[in-house]
């Protein structure tokens, strides 16, 4: 994995930043997302598209971009705990992950960032984290 595009700061710190633990093979099963330094408490979403690109949007960057297909939202939202963290696991089989134009397979690569709530921070109420770019394995 390899991190990009820049934080900006929130209403607690420096700014959101994801990360990556486990390992990018498919096969593996054990790929995680994982936020830092996000709003205690509040909601937030992990989306992905196969597209870099940094735009000014809300209290932050978009820092994902649909390319010639669309940007995929993972679900369930999270909600930060007490320390501002959260975690995601990839389920390799159910969509968008596992099936269809979002499906993430052996040799692709994927944008993945984080947008969440800061209703204390900018005039926006809302910012992003900076983004990672993940190739996959079999």
């Amino acid at each position: 994995t390899q991190n990009y595009c820049v934080a900006s700061p929130n209403s607690v710190g420096a700014g959101a930043t994801i990360s990556s633990s486990g390992s990018t093979s498919i096969s593996a099963a054990t790929f995680v997302l994982n936020v830092s330094g996000g709003i205690p408490g509040n909601p937030g979403i992990v989306f992905y598209g196969p597209e870099q690109k940094q735009l000014p949007f809300g209290g932050g960057h978009l820092c994902v971009g649909p390319g010639i297909l669309q940007v995929y939202r993972l679900q369930p939202a999270v909600k930060m705990n007490s320390s501002g963290q959260a975690s995601f696991s990839l389920n390799f089989t159910g969509p968008p992950v596992g099936s269809g134009p979002g499906a993430i397979t052996a040799g692709s690569t994927w944008y993945f960032q984080f947008w969440y709530r800061d209703m204390l921070g900018t005039p926006f109420s809302n910012n992003f984290s900076n983004a990672i770019c993940v190739t996959f394995l079999p």
